[in-house]
């Protein structure tokens, strides 16, 4: 390791210059707080706005499960409708993609392939659309609304208790 550098007299000049500037820059504001005061005030400004968007997006979405267990059944029967309306019409436009492609003749064989490979995404599309459905109508039960309601309340107990004061 080469120890010149370090014995440099611009470097050295350098060093003793900025701790002579941090003296005097202390000593000439004794009643300002410190940087690393401000630096850990604004880290908890960020901190706290950051727990208060956190807040916000737990509280809407505490909001819209209430609002959803308390309607009537006759809304969440459209809301599934509408999902199985989607499901059906991605299903449908894979079964004429696929028939298209079966039954045209004029089709190159490489046009036919994606038109089959359109298909098949919209097969796809259509299948974990389903599979989406499925796994979210747990929540829309009774029982399953509760428990919604109850974790997101949790969420927000905990989260409000990690809140920073001011």
């Amino acid at each position: 390791m080469d120890w010149s550098y370090w014995f440099d007299w611009r470097f050295m000049l350098g060093v003793i210059f900025t701790l002579f500037l941090n003296i005097l820059g202390n000593l000439l504001t004794p009643n300002r707080p410190s940087l690393l005061r401000a630096i850990a005030a604004g880290l908890r400004h960020g901190r706290r706005s950051q727990v208060r968007q956190q807040l916000a997006a737990l509280q809407k979405q505490l909001n819209e499960a209430t609002r959803r267990s308390a309607s009537s059944d006759r809304e969440l029967f459209l809301y599934l409708v509408r999902w199985f309306l989607a499901i059906f019409s991605a299903f449908s436009l894979s079964a004429a993609l696929a028939f298209i492609a079966m039954t045209v003749v004029d089709v190159t064989p490489l046009g036919r392939q994606r038109i089959l490979m359109v298909s098949l995404g919209c097969l796809m599309l259509s299948s974990i659309m389903s599979c989406v459905m499925l796994d979210y109508c747990r929540h829309l039960t009774e029982a399953g609304s509760r428990k919604r309601i109850a974790a997101l309340q949790n969420s927000i107990a905990k989260l409000t208790a990690k809140l920073p004061p001011a």
